[in-house]
């Protein structure tokens, strides 16, 4: 091998090399990564709520919690503009709130139970790592007590309705907010929270609601 070619094999080692350690840094650089290897994620959250009741319920009013933040709820904005999913026939719904804090407001003249949702893309990017601060989360939020992994704190919902003594009724709601995205591999980063409640008889008042929010699922390690 002449110098020439040795001086040359030198530099493309070099150059390698810190194409390499380029790489390796900024992928490790969540989340400005993204913006510095040109990588897009795909957003989206997902709000899923369920009845189960042992009897029928006549005359219903419920308020339930929804991601929001700063007056916005897409997830409900969206509900609204047909995009939801198992969306019952006699419900009417409306926003209902202000601030950060917003409702899904439904009527129904009876029912006995229902599943309905929505699953929506995202044009930004979904801080999964620690949610409450500025992603939209289910709202609202008192006695937050946060932890490495898990936070969990109360919201309300308000139930009315007619229903028999013994008729025993659980709402659940679920919600997810995700990335993903594509490099050596499929990789995704999420939070999701649950909320459960469970009431007897007929109701007429607001109801605290314990929320379990489970962040920083996932990958974080933008590359590799």
């Amino acid at each position: 091998m002449d110098e020439n070619s040795k001086t040359l094999l030198i530099l493309l080692s070099g150059m390698l090399v810190i194409l390499a350690a380029f790489l390796v840094i900024a992928g490790n650089i969540y989340p400005d990564g993204f913006g510095i290897l040109g990588i897009t994620p795909d957003s989206s959250y997902s709000y899923e709520v369920s009845l189960v009741s042992s009897g029928t319920l006549h005359n219903v009013t419920m308020f339930l919690p929804l991601p929001s933040d700063f007056e916005n709820s897409p997830v409900g904005f969206g509900i609204l503009e047909g995009k939801g999913y198992g969306i019952p026939e006699n419900m009417d719904s409306e926003i209902y709130g202000e601030g950060k804090s917003l409702f899904l407001k439904i009527i129904l003249p009876e029912t006995e139970g229902f599943k309905f949702g929505i699953n929506l893309d995202y044009k930004v990017l979904i801080d999964t790592f620690d949610p409450i601060k500025c992603s939209h989360v289910i709202r609202p939020v008192y006695d937050l007590q946060s932890g490495e992994g898990t936070d969990v704190y109360n919201t309300y919902i308000y139930t009315l309705y007619d229903a028999s003594p013994e008729t025993e009724v659980t709402i659940d709601i679920h919600e997810t907010g995700m990335n993903s995205w594509k490099t050596f591999s499929e990789k995704k980063n999420y939070f999701e929270e649950y909320v459960s409640l469970t009431l007897t008889g007929s109701q007429k008042k607001w109801q605290t609601a314990g929320v379990s929010l489970n962040k920083r699922k996932g990958d974080y390690s933008i590359l590799f």
